[in-house]
């Protein structure tokens, strides 16, 4: 055989047999790969319990109602602001009336029951529910009350904030419209209110920025009449000619000064009492 020809078929042998091990080496890691057991189970990480969610706050508590018809309104509100605040607590109009209804007490009380035992239709819807309480225990005809209050309300002797509150609370009541309201507001006012309303617009665009307008002058005329005020009267001892008769007696079976009134000194040694004065 031809030498190069030998070393050639060498060569190629060397290289297959490097390959074959190669290849034998990666067939063993396979099989000790596959046949290797698998790992232990890692133990899950324990979750902390959750914590118990807080007990959520009961829904606020109306005043007993009674059947008196100047609270009707209040108990109202203060229902349908429950229903507002706590919607999880009344998912059905049986679970609001059976809240009112929970707070009834006397004629009230005795009113609910009778339709509750009769199953009408009015104790299944809430809305049913209110209007019939307010045709039952509302003031009749109480807008016409209002308007005639309302009319005949004057600032007077009332403080502004007193007479705005008082004046809200009416106009609530009667189917005015906002410029009706503002001339009826003005028209209470006192005089001196009266004055300063000629110096500011009529176009305002609701009470509110016309009552907060009036407060402001209501702030600078308390200031005006705090300056105007004297300044408060020094108190004097009272002179023995003017004491009456049971103040006299009082202060001698006391042993009480007869000029200042107080104890433990007479009106000779008053160290009010001018020098010159001499008793009468």
């Amino acid at each position: 055989m031809d030498p190069a020809d030998q070393n050639s078929t060498t060569t190629f042998l060397q290289l297959q047999s490097q390959a074959l091990l190669q290849l034998t080496s990666s067939v063993q890691r396979l099989v000790d790969h596959t046949t290797r057991p698998p790992p232990p189970p890692v133990a899950p990480v324990p979750v902390p319990p959750l914590a118990a969610a807080a007990c959520p706050l009961p829904p606020p508590t109306p005043e007993k109602f009674e059947g008196d018809p100047a609270k009707l309104q209040n108990f109202l509100t203060q229902c349908w602001m429950a229903f507002h605040l706590r919607p999880d607590c009344f998912p059905s109009d049986r679970e609001k009336i059976a809240f009112m209804v929970s707070h009834f007490s006397g004629r009230a009380l005795d009113w609910a029951t009778s339709l509750l035992a009769r199953n009408l239709p009015v104790t299944a819807d809430v809305n049913r529910f209110s209007a019939a309480m307010q045709s039952i225990f509302g003031q009749l005809h109480s807008h016409h009350i209002a308007i005639s209050r309302l009319s005949s309300l004057t600032k007077g002797s009332l403080s502004f904030q007193d007479y705005a509150m008082e004046f809200h609370l009416l106009a609530s009541q009667v189917p005015w419209n906002e410029e009706a309201l503002i001339h009826q507001f003005c028209q209470g006012l006192s005089s001196a209110f009266q004055d300063h309303l000629t110096y500011l617009p009529l176009d305002f665009p609701s009470m509110e920025h016309l009552i907060s307008r009036l407060a402001e002058i209501d702030i600078r005329l308390q200031e005006q009449r705090s300056r105007l005020l004297p300044p408060p009267a020094t108190s004097r001892p009272t002179s023995f000619s003017s004491l009456s008769s049971e103040e006299r007696r009082r202060r001698l079976s006391q042993g009480c000064c007869l000029y200042c009134g107080a104890a433990g000194h007479l009106r000779a040694s008053c160290p009010l009492c001018p020098p010159c004065t001499s008793l009468p």
